[in-house]
């Protein structure tokens, strides 16, 4: 069985994982928005 997608549909991922390193510089600039981020761990 095939099935059919729409011409120029893309597949949608969802709770895909990245591991992305950062400076220690650049998390002192990302930590005082950690309170106003929902489902982000760093």
């Amino acid at each position: 069985m095939t099935t059919a997608k729409a011409p120029g549909a893309a597949d949608v991922v969802r709770g895909a994982a990245i591991d992305v390193t950062l400076t220690a510089d650049e998390l002192a600039v990302l930590d005082p928005l950690a309170g106003q981020v929902a489902g982000a761990r760093y």
